[in-house]
């Protein structure tokens, strides 16, 4: 039925529910209609002319789903975890970048016929700057995209600008403007590395900036940020859920997520509660093994799903990492990791600790991480006897294992500290002491560790110093002689620990649980 009759019905429903009384029962027709049919009607009967309808209807979506199924949680739950991941090396700005070089390059070939050491300087350098200069900032007032729940999202990222105003970008000749902005900056960088004279490298640089000034260049870049039926992207640009300037919240919209991970449909997730390291690993092991058919038949390098620890992060699960897969067809997982993770780990933990890894750590703990704990925190930390536990520990005559040598710093700290009532800080004071353990130990052990890590997710982050992707992994932490989840640089380099209750006990875990692929996404299969 069409809105205006079904509002009739409904409006003639509602009356009947608030009568009185019945005489005689009447005849129930059911009549199934939208939350959507039911909301423009109370619109319509706004007798207010200079009313916003529009803005007053999706006001009304989003009171609607804030009472319904907790779904405001989710809602804050996806932009935060957007906030957290818009400044470094998330996927909302690395595919902003990557739109910029792509709309870019195909110019920049054009321009640069027969200089390909020209092309190179060129495309490297802009790369450079696009990765100093990218910054997204959050805005409140762009429409929201959908979270991998299928709950709105308002608010979204905007590119800033290069000037010291700080504006935002919010249109295509305005994206021209910041992109042009790049290229300039850029002569001045390569003529340091440029041999010859600049008439060259003059003629390029304005070739490049006069295609950036096409039309054809902002559908390339906006191409590259997803698929879309729009007829003309430019002018409607306002409608797209992804823009290289525009992104709104949430990182894992449904239109992206369709392009990301070549789904055509809506994806369907399952939850899970995983108290244990080990019980994730179960969980991510049997959805490895039920897209098995997925994973051999999709042609494109990167096999991953969508997925997230509630309200904590969104990430990428990779279905392919050579870490896992020797787990892929193993029956008792528990005795593999036992065999091959857990006995290797505990060789570690019970070899003597070395004469270097106790001054790393005496360092660490009593001239640094006392000190900056008593200033974080404003407790009144007793200093007393700091250096004297440096020559009772360096001096101590009997041979301690790795982790009898570590319990017992554990143990001097808190008493330093006296956390009995902060399990929180007792808890980050042993994430520190282990992570540092681990940093101390010698380079064969840590390479153990490390190469025995099994790597599960890609958490679209950098690290701030190294530039580094990070890695959601299992590894074995020598310290407390448990199997648990960190995180790990791409070449093993650094291995940072997690809270084992914040992320495991107190919250679930989300997995795509049903791939339908079909046309679209960037592989000629169909996947992503």
């Amino acid at each position: 039925e069409d809105i205006d009759s079904a509002g009739q019905r409904v409006h003639a429903g509602l009356k009947a529910l608030g009568a009185e009384k019945m005489e005689t029962p009447s005849p129930v027709r059911f009549l199934i209609v939208t939350i959507e049919d039911i909301l423009r009607q109370f619109v319509a009967l706004i007798e207010d002319s200079e009313a916003d309808a529009e803005a007053l209807l999706q006001e009304a979506f989003f009171v609607w789903e804030a009472q319904a199924s907790n779904a405001l949680l989710r809602v804050w739950e996806s932009v935060i975890a957007a906030m957290a991941e818009s400044s470094e090396g998330c996927i909302n700005r690395s595919m902003a970048i990557e739109s910029i070089l792509f709309g870019i390059d195909r110019g920049l070939r054009t321009a640069c016929r027969g200089l390909g050491q020209l092309q190179d300087s060129l495309h490297s350098h802009i790369e450079s700057l696009l990765n100093q200069s990218v910054q997204l900032v959050f805005d409140p007032s762009i429409g929201g995209g959908t979270g991998v729940d299928g709950v709105s999202s308002q608010g979204g990222f905007r590119l800033q600008t290069l000037a010291d105003d700080d504006r935002l970008v919010t249109c295509p000749s305005e994206f021209q403007s910041y992109v042009k902005d790049i290229i300039s900056r850029v002569k001045s960088d390569v003529l340091v590395q440029l041999a010859g004279g600049t008439g060259a490298l003059d003629e390029v640089l304005k070739k490049l900036s006069t295609y950036v000034d096409t039309d054809n260049f902002v559908q390339q870049a906006i191409r590259s940020c997803g698929f879309h039926k729009l007829s003309d992207p430019i002018r409607d640009h306002s409608l797209l859920q992804f823009t290289p300037w525009c992104m709104k919240a949430g990182a894992n919209f449904k239109d992206v997520l369709a392009t990301y991970f070549g789904v055509t449909k809506r994806p369907k997730f399952q939850w899970a509660f995983c108290p244990k390291a080990e019980d994730l690993l179960k969980v991510i092991l049997r959805i490895m093994s039920e897209h098995q058919a997925w994973i051999e038949k999709s042609t494109h390098p990167r096999k991953i799903l969508p997925a997230r620890a509630q309200g904590m992060h969104v990430f990428s699960l990779m279905l392919d990492d050579p870490s896992m897969r020797g787990l892929m067809r193993v029956e008792d997982v528990d005795a593999w990791l036992e065999a091959n993770i857990c006995s290797q780990g505990l060789g570690v933990a019970q070899a003597p600790i070395t004469h270097e890894t106790r001054i790393k750590m005496i360092t660490f703990c009593f001239d640094g991480l006392l000190l900056n704990l008593a200033e974080a925190t404003g407790l009144a930390i007793n200093l007393d006897n700091r250096i004297a536990y440096h020559t009772d520990l360096i001096d101590a005559e009997q041979q301690s294992s790795v982790k009898e040598w570590r319990d017992e710093v554990l143990e001097i700290l808190e008493s330093h500290i006296q956390l009995d009532w902060n399990p929180d800080l007792r808890e980050t004071l042993r994430i520190l002491v282990d992570e540092e353990l681990i940093r101390s130990l010698p380079k064969s052990d840590r390479s153990l560790i490390a190469g025995s890590a099994l790597r599960f997710g890609d958490t679209h982050w950098l690290h701030r110093s190294t530039l580094r992707d990070i890695y959601f992994c299992f590894v074995y932490n020598p310290g407390s002689c448990r199997f648990e989840l960190a995180k790990i640089l791409d070449d093993n380099s650094d291995i940072q620990l997690l809270c084992q209750r914040e992320w495991l006990q107190e919250r679930n875990w989300e997995f795509c649980s049903a791939i339908e692929e079909g046309k679209g996404g960037n592989g000629d299969d169909g996947t992503a």
